[in-house]
């Protein structure tokens, strides 16, 4: 509130009611003070919003905000439907110094990679049992593992629990595979940091339809595109995936599309044009 150098204020709230409270009262007093308020939602909005409190939560929230940032075209909709404010589509970004434009694709498909929370809400454990049909193909679970998958995933010998990996290690288990899956159906998905980094890297990718996966990431061209849950489309885009050519094509498409869409180049420069206009 004293720095008179502070223009705008930046907050990055989760759509859910106490959340939402927080923010109004900090957007409240930002506002006291002159400054200008950016309201950027890292979440998919209408997943959470579902109440007449939530919705006139939002509402004032947005009524307070000088801009809004979304991370998804579902979300730009939906907030477009609930505020006169401003609103922008920025998706998260990959670091230009981590794509790879040199991947090797092998000609078989030997390692299948997650990466992320190891739960049933980010779809692991339709992957324990996609694994189950392809014990040829090991299939590599990087993060915090929790007892409920690790359970399921007993007798799944091709199911390789990796655990928690810094930034170095997770880029080496990238340039290490040969596919990358992501199942979620977690209500808190916006825009997948761990999908752009895969695709940074060279990798296909099999993704669900769900938050930004599918329009904005693969965008039918990248990878392939199942429904939550349905284990044996899943299982066809595994089949599909067994072709090298077809991963070729998928690995090119989307190191361009990091590059050209993408890259930290390109996104930081969307977020200093929303504070010039603002300041």
């Amino acid at each position: 509130m004293k720095d008179k150098d502070i223009k705008v204020v930046h907050a990055c709230p989760i759509a859910t009611k106490n959340s939402m409270l927080a923010n109004i009262v900090s957007a409240f007093i930002a506002r006291l003070s002159h400054k200008k308020v950016i309201i950027h939602f890292r979440c998919t909005v209408p997943n959470l919003v579902k109440t007449k409190m939530q919705h006139l939560l939002l509402k004032v929230l947005c009524s307070l905000s000088n801009q809004i940032i979304v991370l998804n075209s579902k979300t730009l909709r939906f907030i477009q439907d609930n505020t006169k404010t401003s609103v922008v589509l920025i998706p998260n970004f990959v670091d230009a110094d981590e794509v790879n434009q040199a991947k090797l694709i092998n000609e078989k498909l030997y390692k299948v990679l997650y990466v992320g929370g190891v739960t049933k809400e980010k779809g692991c454990d339709a992957l324990v049992e996609i694994a189950k049909h392809f014990p040829d193909i090991e299939f590599h679970l990087v993060g915090k593992a929790s007892s409920e998958i690790e359970k399921l995933a007993q007798n799944t010998p091709n199911i390789i629990f990796g655990g928690v990996k810094n930034k170095n290690e997770v880029i080496e288990e990238y340039n290490d595979s040969d596919l990358f899956v992501f199942l979620s159906r977690f209500w808190g998905e916006g825009f997948s940091n761990a999908v752009t980094e895969a695709m940074a890297a060279g990798l296909p990718c099999i993704v669900t339809d769900w938050a930004a996966n599918a329009d904005q990431i693969i965008d039918g061209k990248g990878g392939l595109v199942v429904d939550i849950g349905d284990i044996e489309k899943a299982i066809l885009a595994f089949d599909k995936m067994r072709d090298k050519s077809f991963r070729q094509t998928c690995s090119n498409y989307n190191v361009n599309k990091v590059l050209n869409e993408y890259s930290s180049e390109k996104i930081l420069r969307q977020y200093v044009d929303c504070y010039n206009k603002l300041s």
